[in-house]
């Protein structure tokens, strides 16, 4: 046989070959790094992500990435704290090395330890050699919270979180702020515009009473 006829032989044979072997399905997809580390003096948990350059967490106004706290008796999320992220078209992703911090409200006193579940919730794209999108995941991480962990100002209750507590806790007490929040009111509203034609009519009506009472 000719060189010529046998070299496209040839490439014909391998060509077969490499066709016939199975494709390897990816069986695991990318997953980020995510470490945590509990700052008593802050009040938080500091989560630190590792992305590969390769990818990235897609913008949060996706509604994909998130921190959500597992329901615990002795702690609740408060406000958690993004990086601002970078831009990649006309979004703001997550790439590379960044923490996102997570404050803490105490529900009650911590004697001991207590044990926090949190799910992180995220989507991943990747950038190259081909850029394309995977299905939302979720990682969960558990943090220890000891004795000493002091609750951030960040946390500070508003005035309708602190009458909650109030109306939810001693009764007696929930009683007498009651009758002077309504007093209150009553008092306030005795001084706008609308009460001050009404005045008069009162009056008369306490002088014909006392005039009837003689």
């Amino acid at each position: 046989m000719s060189f010529r006829k046998t070299v496209p032989a040839y490439f014909l044979f391998l060509l077969s070959l490499f066709a016939s072997l199975p494709l390897r399905p990816q069986t695991e997809l990318y997953k980020p790094a995510i470490g945590a580390e509990v700052s008593s003096a802050e009040g938080a948990v500091v989560f630190r992500f590792t992305v590969d350059r390769r990818y990235h967490i897609t913008d949060r106004k996706n509604g994909f990435f998130k921190i959500e706290l597992e329901t615990n008796p002795d702690m609740a999320a408060g406000a958690v704290v993004f990086p601002a992220g970078t831009a990649y078209g006309d979004e703001k992703v997550f790439t590379g090395s960044f923490a996102v911090k997570v404050y803490l409200k105490k529900i009650r006193e911590i004697s001991g330890f207590t044990r926090l579940a949190f799910r992180i919730s995220y989507q991943i794209c990747q950038e190259r050699p081909v850029e394309v999108c995977y299905a939302p995941d979720t990682q969960a991480v558990r943090v220890t919270i000891d004795a000493g962990f002091t609750e951030s100002a960040r946390n500070a209750p508003t005035f309708p979180a602190r009458l909650e507590r109030i109306l939810r806790g001693d009764p007696r007490r929930s009683l007498l702020l009651f009758f002077t929040l309504v007093f209150a009111a009553g008092f306030l509203t005795s001084l706008t515009p609308c009460v001050y034609p009404v005045i008069p009519i009162v009056m008369v009506s306490w002088a014909g009473g006392a005039a009837t009472g003689k």
